[in-house]
C-alpha cells in the first residue's frame, strides 16, 4: 500500500509512514495521471516493467493498494 502525494515539485519515494511507502509524484491528480506516474515510479524502482504495477484499489483515495504480477 502507498500514500500518494500528488502535484509535488518532483517524483519519488519519500519513505515509509507507518506500513506504506510514502510517494510524491509531480503529476497532477486528473484523469489518471498521478495513477499512471505512480505505476511508473515503483516499477522503476523495483526494476520492472510498468505494465506489471496497477493500482488495485483506491483509485481515486490517496492511500491506494498496488498489485504486481508476473
Amino acid at each position: 500500500m502507498d500514500q500518494a502525494v500528488p502535484g509535488a515539485s518532483r517524483s519519488g519515494i519519500a519513505g515509509v509512514l507507518g506500513d506504506r511507502l510514502k510517494v510524491r509524484i509531480s503529476a497532477p491528480p486528473e484523469a489518471g495521471k498521478a495513477n499512471d506516474a505512480i505505476c511508473e515510479l515503483i516499477a522503476q524502482a523495483l526494476g520492472i516493467k510498468t505494465r506489471h504495477v496497477r493500482i488495485h484499489s483506491a483509485i481515486r483515495a490517496r492511500k491506494k493498494w498496488c498489485a504486481l504480477r508476473e
